[in-house]
């Protein structure tokens, strides 16, 4: 049975995108495997490995999902190291709490049935550290613009030597209607 690798997630905006890439560069001596450009995104709920006759199912539920759902904005917090300065795994643009964030991010892990999802932080994964190469860094002031979350997408993930590669599968637009 064939399956596919599936995620859904939040894009990053071009001009967002430059401004990390821009920042990041004083760090790109740090050992550790850097996020492509045009791989970085917010991971809303990583679903896994879904057999391709469930996808049109997984794709319905999404659908049906979003209607309700308004569209929001992110705002940008720190780059920092997670989960801690002391113990640190990943780099990541971390953005403020969001109950907006985390409502789509709890909806789409209930339907979805990944119950034991822990809440989700908004974050952009911008690197992986390497375990011998770990040092404490401060990272200087950031600022981003606010970003519009108005969609999210389902993306299928293959993992190759060289690093992931990411296929958009669809779409799925928030509501955009504000009025009350």
């Amino acid at each position: 049975m064939e399956t596919k690798r599936l995620f859904l997630s939040l894009p990053i905006p071009a001009q967002v995108n430059k401004i990390l890439e821009k920042y990041i560069r004083a760090y790109r001596h740090l050992h550790a495997k850097w996020v492509e450009e045009e791989n970085r995104h917010i991971t809303l709920l990583f679903i896994g490995d879904v057999p391709s006759e469930k996808i049109s199912e997984l794709e319905a539920l999404c659908e049906n999902a979003v209607g309700s759902i308004p569209s929001f904005e992110l705002s940008f917090e720190s780059v920092c190291f997670f989960p801690s300065a002391t113990h640190p795994h990943m780099i990541w643009a971390r953005f403020h709490h969001s109950p907006q964030f985390v409502l789509l991010s709890a909806t789409m892990a209930q339907i979805h049935q990944k119950t034991e999802q822990k809440e989700t932080i908004a974050h952009v994964t911008l690197a992986r550290l390497k375990e011998h190469h770990r040092q404490h860094i401060e990272f200087p002031e950031l600022h981003l613009p606010l970003i519009m979350i108005d969609h999210f997408d389902l993306v299928e993930s293959q993992l190759t030597k060289k690093g992931p590669i990411y296929t958009l599968i669809k779409s799925y637009p928030l509501c955009t209607n504000t009025a009350s």
